[in-house]
């Protein structure tokens, strides 16, 4: 089932959003990066991280 999610169109896009609003709400200033980390095939993975520290 998680991987019929993250393989469908425009969720990979959705939760880069997720991150970049995330990071932008809890630091202000940009010091902030935040990422989504899955477990796939017994490990884990990134699938979105946002925005990139300046």
């Amino acid at each position: 089932m998680q991987d019929l999610l993250l393989e469908s169109p425009g969720f990979p896009e959705f939760l880069l959003g997720l991150a970049t609003i995330s990071a932008s709400l809890l630091g202000s200033d940009g010091t902030v990066t935040c990422t989504i980390t899955v477990e796939r095939d017994g490990g884990a993975a990134t699938v979105a991280r946002g925005p990139p520290l300046g």
